[in-house]
């Protein structure tokens, strides 16, 4: 098992762990948006993807607010590296994971078979969490607030909330670090 904070952490880093407990980092598939993680002994495959982190990746976010997620490069990326994944490794059911933009595209990109774990997933109006998925919230965070009562969201209390601005504690609440503590493992 990974614990779901450190597979998100891992991703931000600019240097990827090579073994995350048995997941070993396949470097011809992975790159700095997408870490496509393989475990030979349990034959598993992990797909993380990072969210928004540089200037295009806003643009992107744009195109998810908008409803056209589909038509960007970082979506088209990531979908073909999970199909190149589940290819090579033979394997029909993946576990996928990504915060904010990436939870977005975890889940348009994930199959049925696919196990979907997200935090503070970027929503837009009448997207819903999937069956197949468990999204992760934090009280206060404003990219995630259309998913908040969707059946398949888990609330977290913010324990970043300083109390100090609405935005402060809204900027807190959309970080990983609120799901550091938490015993959410894949």
């Amino acid at each position: 098992m990974i614990h779901f904070y450190d597979v998100l952490k891992n991703g931000y880093n600019k240097t990827k762990k090579q073994n995350m407990n048995g997941y070993e980092l396949d470097k011809k598939l992975s790159n700095h948006n997408n870490q496509i993680y393989y475990n030979k002994k349990d034959n598993k495959l992990l797909h993380n993807i990072n969210g928004t982190n540089s200037f295009s990746d806003v643009i992107t976010d744009v195109y998810l607010a908008a409803g056209k997620l589909k038509d960007t490069s970082r979506y088209k990326e990531s979908h073909e590296k999970l199909r190149q994944a589940k290819a090579k490794y033979k394997i029909n059911d993946a576990i996928v994971t990504g915060h904010s933009l990436a939870g977005a595209i975890a889940g348009y990109i994930s199959g049925k078979n696919d196990t979907v774990i997200t935090a503070n997933k970027g929503a837009t109006i009448g997207q819903k969490v999937r069956n197949n998925e468990t999204h992760h919230r934090t009280q206060g965070d404003l990219v995630s607030l259309l998913n908040s009562g969707s059946k398949h969201t888990i609330n977290h209390e913010n324990l970043n909330n300083s109390s100090n601005s609405l935005l402060g504690d809204a900027l807190k609440a959309h970080t990983i670090t609120n799901l550091q503590d938490l015993h959410i493992n894949i």
